[in-house]
């Protein structure tokens, strides 16, 4: 047979950096120095591929911000634009509660009113269309205040 195992023949060395290692006491080992032209090449090219790859990713990170960036201001946007046209048709049911004023042609009902009036009394007695008259510029002053 070959040659058979002896407990008292084994020894096991243990270095002094392998103590340390063990313990958590070793250091951080420094920057390797390149030992030739070639060796010097390649952990210039390494250290260039890094920082264009930091770059890439500083790069990613802030077109992802700005993309986050443009949907919140979207949906702010589309909130806001939600928001004013409740508030628009709230002021219109109030200010136009029968829905005759229309966008195109505010206070129509009452200017037809005013027409109507001084068809009848404008030459003789004017002064009788004055309540129509005075309805009509209460209501060109409220829409000059929500315009404004």
């Amino acid at each position: 047979m070959a040659d058979e195992y002896d407990p008292e023949s084994f020894s096991v060395r243990v270095s002094q950096s392998l103590v340390k290692a063990l313990t958590g006491q070793a250091a951080e080992p420094g920057p390797v120095e390149p030992r030739n032209a070639r060796e010097a090449s390649l952990v210039e090219s390494l250290r260039r591929e890094s920082r264009l790859q930091k770059m890439a990713l500083i790069r990613e990170m802030k077109e992802l911000q700005l993309k986050e960036a443009d949907e919140r201001e979207k949906q702010s946007q589309e909130v806001l634009n939600q928001s004013v046209n409740a508030l628009d048709k709230k002021l219109r049911s109030l200010h136009f509660p029968d829905g005759t004023a229309t966008a195109t042609k505010p206070c129509a009902s009452f200017r037809e009113r005013i027409t109507a009036c001084y068809k009848v009394n404008g030459k003789d007695n004017p002064l009788a269309c004055a309540g129509e008259v005075e309805a009509f510029s209460e209501c060109a002053r409220q829409l000059s205040r929500i315009s404004n």
